[in-house]
């Protein structure tokens, strides 16, 4: 099996087709829409609801995060300089007899039944339940999914209201490093996280790769992308790695690790012994050395 692993988890190389929900089923995480790399979107599991949070939270990069809603489900980030920036949103769809599924957001009460005694969008304001949790970089928004019919009474949809919540991810990270490997371009992104492996900072970066029968033994890894990028990263850089490696032969798989060095001390993860965890040892990795373009 042709494999890649990242941060242990392997990815299967092949592009995968995204589609969105058939008309006239709930909307799900198939008909949101990034509008920037690195986002994700998964269905938060049955029973995961919250009846408390913010119309507005803060990410870990100190950006404010809101929805226009309650009917446009639509993220948007705001830089603390004041600049604006649509992440994504979630598109509703109609089918061919006219009905629409559409989506509002949770107002901010003890949700129950269908509303505040009342229906969401009639609630002063229209505020939305968000959560952020700042560990692992994951926004949540609590929404209900609704299909409307403009033939009512003679209403033809097939469900009346689903709750749903949405886990955006993709955010940066407390503490951790999460690799993703785009198979379409060969590359391996992160965001750089608000304290890389509880580091105050990052003064730069390296990403390494090894193979998968060497795991554990770090001195085998070699060097793929060094010293990066040019200036100190802030939380919530998008960093982005080309790999240049052919694919695996069968049987095989390369595995990669990126370190963060911060005024002279590298770090590059945890490892577990027992009920103990711990950071690996920084003597153990070697120098990176940056490949020799071919």
């Amino acid at each position: 099996m042709n494999s890649r692993a990242v941060l242990g988890v392997v990815l299967l190389l092949g592009a995968v087709e995204v589609r969105s929900s058939e008309p006239g089923q709930p909307l799900d995480c198939s008909d949101f829409v990034f509008y920037e790399p690195g986002y994700t979107c998964t269905l938060g599991p049955d029973g995961l609801w919250t009846s408390t949070g913010s119309t507005r939270v803060i990410d870990n990069a100190g950006n404010q995060l809101f929805l226009d809603g309650p009917f446009l489900l639509r993220v948007t980030r705001v830089h603390p300089s004041g600049t604006g920036t649509l992440i994504g949103e979630l598109r509703s769809h109609a089918t061919p007899t006219g009905e629409v599924d559409t989506a509002t957001a949770v107002p901010t009460c003890n949700f129950t039944s269908y509303g505040c005694n009342s229906y969401p969008w009639d609630i002063v304001g229209g505020g939305s339940v968000l959560s952020f949790d700042a560990v692992n970089g994951l926004l949540y928004i609590p929404a209900i999914s609704l299909c409307s019919d403009p033939n009512w009474p003679n209403n033809r949809c097939g469900y009346s209201s689903v709750q749903r919540v949405f886990v955006i991810s993709g955010f940066a990270r407390l503490f951790d490093i999460l690799h993703t490997y785009d198979p379409a371009v060969s590359t391996i992104s992160f965001r750089a996280p608000a304290l890389p492996f509880g580091l105050a900072g990052a003064d730069d970066f390296d990403t390494y790769r090894g193979g998968l029968e060497t795991l554990g033994d770090w001195s085998k890894v070699h060097g793929l992308q060094c010293r990066y990028p040019d200036a100190p990263p802030r939380p919530g850089d998008y960093l982005t790695v080309p790999d240049p490696l052919p694919n695996p032969e069968a049987g095989h798989g390369y595995y990669y690790v990126t370190a963060a060095t911060y005024q002279g001390q590298t770090r590059y993860g945890r490892k577990r012994q027992g009920a103990v965890m711990s950071g690996r040892d920084p003597a153990l990795l070697p120098a990176c050395v940056q490949p020799e373009a071919n």
